[in-house]
């Protein structure tokens, strides 16, 4: 198959899906859902169920990220598994997104906490022997995310650095592939909370405006993994606050 069929064909799939996102309707349900078990069934009435198999609120607010993160790994190499063999390696980069915090903890030469030792794409980092951790992320993946940081640079920076060198010939240079790349950087920026609303609804219109306008090129498929990176990053915050805070959730009496 040519890279263009293969675009096509991976087009025609990210169009289904992107279709299944949820609208705002949906959202704003979710958000006025109370507690962590109705949160739960409402998500598991919507289009965003498949985020979330298994889960149920007896699990702590960590099992059901772990949940997430792997779902999200998972979901990352599928849309990779459609695009043209050159492409795979940087589209496979984006599943490192959620990990940036924990991987930036653990460079700090923090302990590890417990929940980390359940992710098996982060367990190998976690001992506390500091020359076994140097040596662990040396030896992965994320090799030229740790040598970046222990020069000074950002580890965001240095991601989307690693994401560019991925990428296949002089696509670098693609003016769709630029865009990608600084939404993406917008993307992992801490905002403060009174502008995460705003900053999310910005960037949700900026990257589905890409997706739209790159259509049957790989800028659309980092668009539409960067949007689901939204539409995760907005179901975690609402598990976290309902495992983490449930009293809060309760309506006064």
């Amino acid at each position: 198959m040519t890279s263009r069929a293969q675009f096509a064909y991976a087009q025609a799939r990210l169009q289904a899906r992107h279709g299944q996102r949820p609208g705002e309707q949906v959202w704003r349900q979710l958000e006025g859902t109370g507690d962590l078990a109705n949160y739960l069934h409402t998500l598991r009435r919507s289009a965003l169920r498949h985020w979330i198999p298994g889960s149920d609120s007896r699990h702590g607010s960590h099992d059901l990220e772990l949940s997430l993160r792997r779902q999200f790994r998972s979901y990352v190499d599928e849309i990779a598994s459609w695009l043209p063999a050159e492409w795979r390696a940087s589209a496979t980069w984006i599943s490192r997104l959620p990990d940036l915090p924990a991987l930036l903890h653990l460079l700090k030469g923090n302990t590890a906490p417990a929940w980390l030792l359940d992710d098996p794409s982060l367990e190998g980092f976690a001992s506390e022997n500091s020359e076994v951790r140097q040596e662990a992320f040396k030896q992965s993946d994320c090799a030229d995310l740790a040598a970046a940081w222990h020069a000074g640079k950002p580890l965001t920076h240095a991601w989307i650095e690693k994401w560019f060198q991925l990428l296949p010939g002089k696509a670098g240079k693609d003016a769709g592939i630029i865009q990608v790349g600084r939404l993406f950087r917008e993307q992992l920026v801490q905002p403060d909370t009174l502008a995460t609303t705003q900053r999310r609804a910005r960037l949700e219109q900026q990257l589905t405006s890409l997706f739209r306008r790159c259509s049957f090129q790989a800028p659309a498929s980092y668009a539409h993994l960067g949007l689901t990176a939204l539409d995760l990053e907005r179901i975690r915050s609402g598990l976290a606050v309902r495992a983490n805070f449930p009293a809060m959730q309760r309506p006064a009496s």
